[in-house]
């Protein structure tokens, strides 16, 4: 998987934005913010189609926007998790040293 990432301090938070590319489906993800604090914060959730995004069958990139309440000094990372039918997520792509 191939993730760009963009992120931007706002008075209310951070946005981020993101493209993801060579994400095969069918399959649930997720966006999560983990704190320097160790906790964390479910941004966004999608489902990917079975031909996925960024990939031979379908070629368009996944663009997403979500917003966090945490201000940029108090992230340790950004994560794209994948989550399996019984909830249990796996990092897919892990963004750290923001």
């Amino acid at each position: 998987m191939k993730t760009t990432m963009w992120v931007a301090s706002k008075e209310y938070g951070t946005k981020i934005d993101l493209q993801l590319t060579r994400l095969p489906g069918p399959r649930t993800c997720r966006l999560v913010v983990i704190r320097k604090n160790a906790t964390s914060e479910v941004v966004s959730t999608w489902s990917v189609p079975g031909g996925g995004y960024g990939t031979s069958t379908n070629q368009l990139p996944l663009e997403l926007s979500a917003s966090t309440s945490a201000g940029l000094p108090d992230i340790e990372k950004i994560q794209v998790q994948s989550v399996d039918v019984n909830g249990v997520a796996s990092p897919l792509v892990t963004v750290a040293d923001l």
